[in-house]
């Protein structure tokens, strides 16, 4: 590994930024690829994103007070995960290369919702940027004010998703409202539960119990901090299906399941044409047609998404041992609601 390598690589995974200095004196011009190096990227100043976000709230007539974050792609030119902005009630988050810190199969929301609400909580707490910086923690311990000047120590800092009593005390003392602060910890929780899970399941090594909301369109992986995975209504209507069908179906039989399929979109989707839902069935169960196979590879994708193909393998339909199709996990787990 050669020396220009080495470098590239400590320069994109630290921060440019000198921890005490401010720099605040043109508009804003996702799959992940992983940099290689040497790295090359365009960048935008701090002033360039703030402007946007400023010029947004304008010409939508947002309130003054209300927080406004922009969730970009680009690179900023001190290297920062994310910053508020001067008014106090603006920022930007950086929203590319979490899965360099955290691994590929990273569900990057989380990262970012750390990131929005650690954000929304300075804006309370400090009165302009220079007390922001001045309460970053030089050293990394895991409250959410790390600096984290080596970038990878974010990891410590999230899957530690707390806040030392220091900071607890300063919240305090610049009087944050309370209902704030048990959405700061209800947040934090989840977002650790979610980020930790993957480093425990080779420890655990067994499958999740799920829940499935019918009314949220979402299936909750409740040993895993309650990951959701969000299936479209035509998703759920046919994940539902097999998981009654514990035997599995042979796919070009599946038209028999035509009745029993229409009553679970009908249930779920909130559609009224009747003739229209028997349609949308009767395309979805037509083995010769292309949308059954489309829909049981977008189930499939969603949950390698959220859970990487190794420990998705329980939970997707798949071809089973007796040549039909159907999802292997057990029913003991499932919860409909």
């Amino acid at each position: 590994m050669d020396l220009e390598y080495l470098g590239r690589k400590t320069t994109f995974e630290n921060q440019e930024q000198v921890l005490h200095s401010i720099c605040m004196s043109e508009q804003m011009v996702y799959s992940y690829k992983r940099p290689v190096f040497p790295f090359k990227k365009n960048v935008y100043t701090w002033k360039q994103l703030f402007n946007t976000i400023e010029v947004y709230k304008k010409e939508n007539e947002i309130d003054s007070n209300d927080f406004v974050f922009l969730l970009t792609n680009q690179y900023n030119d001190k290297n920062w995960f994310a910053f508020i902005g001067p008014s106090m009630r603006t920022g930007f988050i950086h929203t590319d290369d979490w899965p360099w810190f955290f691994g590929d199969t990273t569900d990057i929301r989380y990262p970012i919702a750390y990131e929005v609400i650690a954000w929304v909580v300075r804006g309370l707490m400090y009165n302009d940027q220079k007390e922001v910086v001045g309460g970053f923690h030089k050293k990394t311990f895991g409250c959410i004010n790390d600096f984290c000047k080596n970038k990878k120590e974010i990891t410590i800092k999230m899957r530690t998703a707390d806040v030392c009593e220091d900071c607890m005390q300063e919240m305090k003392n610049k009087d944050v409202p309370p209902h704030y602060l048990n959405q700061l910890f209800s947040v934090l929780d989840g977002i650790r539960s979610n980020l930790m899970f993957r480093k425990r399941i080779s420890i655990i090594n067994k499958p999740s119990r799920i829940k499935i909301d019918l009314e949220a369109k979402k299936i909750f992986l409740v040993d895993f901090g309650n990951l959701d995975v969000r299936l479209n209504p035509k998703e759920l209507s046919l994940y539902l299906l097999f998981l009654r069908k514990t035997n599995g179906i042979a796919l070009h039989s599946l038209f028999e399941c035509n009745d029993e399929l229409l009553h679970i979109y009908r249930m779920i989707s909130g559609r009224e044409n009747i003739d229209e839902m028997a349609r949308t069935i009767y395309l979805l169960t037509n083995y010769l047609g292309g949308e059954l196979h489309t829909t049981i590879s977008r189930i499939k994708s969603k949950f390698v998404k959220a859970l990487g193909s190794e420990l998705a393998l329980n939970y997707y339909v798949q071809v089973l041992p007796t040549d039909v199709h159907g999802i292997p996990l057990k029913r003991e787990g499932v919860e409909v609601t």
